[in-house]
């Protein structure tokens, strides 16, 4: 059985390995840093400014999604702004991603968001963007 949890920033280095696999898998240029995640992490989570939501059974992390808290430059209204979604090959067949992006909405909700921001990189599934558009996310 799957669960979502809202991590603290204790639990961070337990995401080392999923995170360098999703910095891997990107395309994105440079390489990943551990320490400088973790430490910008560890201070967004603890002021309040960040969340990251992971999916989790029996056997480990299956994915994680982090987003940032931030007033929206035009309106100042409360926007949640994705980081990122990754989930790890193993679960990629699974509900994992409806699982975490269902949970951001909520969190993201009850921390006061009145908007979400998502992205999808050119690497992503292309199923990660019919599932954005189909719970209204527009591009």
């Amino acid at each position: 059985m799957v669960r979502i949890t809202q991590i603290e920033a204790s639990r961070l280095g337990e995401l080392l390995t999923a995170a360098q696999e999703f910095y891997d898998e990107s395309g994105l240029p440079d390489a990943f840093q551990a320490a400088p995640w973790q430490h910008r992490w560890t201070q967004l989570l603890e002021m309040g400014l960040g969340c990251i939501l992971i999916a989790e059974d029996d056997s480990g992390i299956l994915g994680g999604l982090g987003y940032l808290l931030c007033p929206d430059l035009n309106t100042d209204l409360c926007v949640a702004v994705e980081a990122f979604l990754f989930v790890r090959r193993p679960a990629r067949q699974s509900r994992v991603a409806l699982q975490l992006l269902a949970a951001f909405e909520e969190h993201a909700a009850r921390d006061g968001a009145v908007r979400l921001r998502l992205s999808a990189l050119e690497s992503s599934d292309v199923r990660l963007r019919t599932v954005y558009a189909r719970r209204g996310y527009a591009p």
